[in-house]
């Protein structure tokens, strides 16, 4: 009996290795919609009111037990700070903390990020168009 097995076993082996399989690709044709006319910027200013004439600071604690290692905190170290800048502006009514310095440590074994920021505040009174008198801001970020 085991003779007559074989030969089925061993066709059905063979036809089932052989069998091909179609790839099914749809295609489908999706057109942006294209603007007509660009986008028109004008450069605009805004007008300081007021500048803290002292450093201020703050602190924003993390909790960081998910990390495993250190390198994947180190990674996402830049995101920390810039969470705890905006917990800065928010909480101390300013407009934009310029200037700033991040001190980073943790404690508690690990678990806890402590992001220190320090810099000064900057409150806006009002954003207006730039004029012919402020063309000298233009090429102050150029290197």
């Amino acid at each position: 009996m085991k003779k007559t097995i074989f030969p089925f076993l061993l066709a059905a082996l063979i036809l089932t290795g052989c069998t091909q399989t179609k790839l099914m690709v749809h295609e489908k044709q999706i057109r942006a919609a294209e603007a007509q006319a660009g986008i028109v910027t004008e450069p605009m200013v805004l007008e300081v009111d007021y500048v803290t004439p002292q450093q201020i600071s703050d602190s924003t604690v993390f909790h960081v037990s998910d990390y495993n290692d250190d390198r994947a905190l180190r990674a996402d170290l830049p995101l920390f700070k810039q969470a705890a800048l905006e917990k800065f502006c928010f909480n101390s009514q300013f407009d934009m903390i310029v200037n700033t310095t991040f001190l980073t440590y943790t404690r508690n074994e690990g678990k806890e990020l402590i992001v220190v920021v320090k810099g000064y505040g900057v409150r806006y009174k009002k954003l207006r168009k730039a004029t012919q008198d402020d063309v000298w801001m233009s090429n102050f970020n150029s290197k």
